[in-house]
């Protein structure tokens, strides 16, 4: 069985499938790989804005945030706030954000253009987020 497939599988089938499987890691190729992380168990109790950033996961507790001009940013460190659209209540986060349509990207334009909902993620022309 691929490690692809066992991810897929409940946690309790991977240790039941895989004796010693049940550790965890901090290495990633994408979002998903994570999700165990050790660096995303050792937040405790917080909404957690995590990633996968050049092979290794990064985690972090996120902080709310209202935009009042959608040409300024209220959160720091490359942090976009999820506010706008269908979002009510923003957070400052990392990682791409998902979307059905344009209208739940955020309000905050990191520049000159406009949001576009792409592959379920919303994208911005020049803009990169820090995780994957």
């Amino acid at each position: 069985m691929s490690s692809r497939v066992a991810w897929g599988l409940s946690f309790g089938a991977v240790c039941i499938l895989h004796a010693g499987a049940c550790g965890s890691s901090n290495t990633c190729e994408a979002w998903e790989d994570c999700l165990d992380s050790e660096i995303l168990q050792d937040l405790g109790r917080c909404t957690a804005d995590f990633g996968c950033v050049q092979g290794a996961c990064r985690a972090s507790c996120t902080q709310g945030c209202v935009i009042v001009h959608d040409e300024v940013n209220p959160c720091q460190d490359g942090q976009l706030c999820t506010q706008g659209g269908s979002q009510k209540d923003g957070l400052c986060v990392s990682h791409p954000l998902p979307c059905e349509n344009v209208a739940d990207c955020p309000a905050f334009r990191p520049g000159d253009g406009l949001w576009s909902c792409e592959s379920g993620s919303c994208r911005f022309p020049g803009y990169s987020y820090p995780m994957r």
